[in-house]
């Protein structure tokens, strides 16, 4: 019994081990009243606890003296124990002894916390105040990145919104052929787009050869123009151009952002001209 009470051994592993001589506890003996901490007992109440499993039925010097708890607090502990249902007093003779319940007891009162947490959680996930998905962001550089986000566009095969500014940049970035390759193989798809465009030559020559059911173009107003370009695509992501001093694209994938700025794009909409 003195082996097992200080943490050389305990009778649980020794039953595992079949008999078979004293097997080591896993949990150092020292490490336990902050094991019992945790299952709401304070830290000297825990140490009283122990000190009776070993001593079996005790008196209030035999408990202070095995636990090196002071005598006039030990009273204020066992209210504490008693009110976890971990302590019995017995009468022998004229004096009280005190018995600690069985360690079953710690196990049965954590899986009636766990119950009764199971029980109210219905209800603390319908008062709960969900956080809005932080917004995800991505950067793109160049005309390499450009050309990632288009392949993103058009592998999402849905129609998408476009603010464009000049497309003198582009043009001149990769050449007519090559961008008039881009935009044929989203109509390959049949991927529908509603542009808004520059008023500028290279933009109105473009989209006069590049006419197409699939894109419905409308020129920008006359008061607001614009050298940078805007998507707004898979139903949740809006990229942002800046080609100062380099070709940059900011990719933002939160619904709330898009559907504010498919508001300000079909607001814009509504005030620009159609084209011939």
């Amino acid at each position: 019994m003195r082996l097992f009470a200080y943490g050389l051994a305990c009778p649980q592993c020794y039953s595992v081990a079949g008999g078979r001589g004293f097997a080591l506890c896993p949990v150092p003996m020292h490490e336990l009243p902050d094991i019992l901490k945790s299952l709401d007992l304070s830290t000297p109440a825990a140490a009283i606890y122990l000190a009776g499993l070993e001593l079996g039925p005790a008196s209030i010097l035999d408990l202070a003296r095995k636990s090196k708890v002071k005598r006039t607090t030990i009273y204020t502990l066992l209210e504490e124990l008693r009110a976890h249902g971990l302590v019995e007093i017995i009468r022998k003779g004229a004096k009280d002894k005190f018995v600690m319940a069985n360690p079953e007891r710690l196990l049965h009162m954590e899986k009636e916390r766990l119950q009764n947490l199971e029980n109210i959680m219905p209800r603390l996930k319908a008062i709960w105040n969900e956080p809005a998905e932080k917004p995800k962001i991505r950067y793109l550089t160049g005309i390499a990145g450009w050309e990632e986000l288009i392949e993103e566009i058009r592998n999402s095969r849905q129609p998408y919104l476009h603010i464009s500014g000049s497309q003198k940049y582009f043009l001149q970035a990769i050449g007519q052929k090559r961008m008039k390759q881009i935009i044929l193989a989203k109509d390959d798809v049949g991927q529908k787009r509603q542009v808004l465009c520059a008023r500028d030559p290279w933009t109105k020559n473009f989209i006069k050869e590049m006419a197409s059911p699939l894109r419905e173009y409308r020129f920008l107003p006359e008061n607001f123009q614009m050298e940078t370009q805007l998507y707004l695509y898979a139903g949740n992501r809006v990229a942002f151009f800046s080609s100062e001093p380099e070709l940059m694209i900011v990719i933002v994938e939160n619904e709330a952002i898009y559907k504010l700025q498919e508001a300000l794009f079909y607001s814009l909409w509504e005030k620009s001209t159609p084209t011939p």
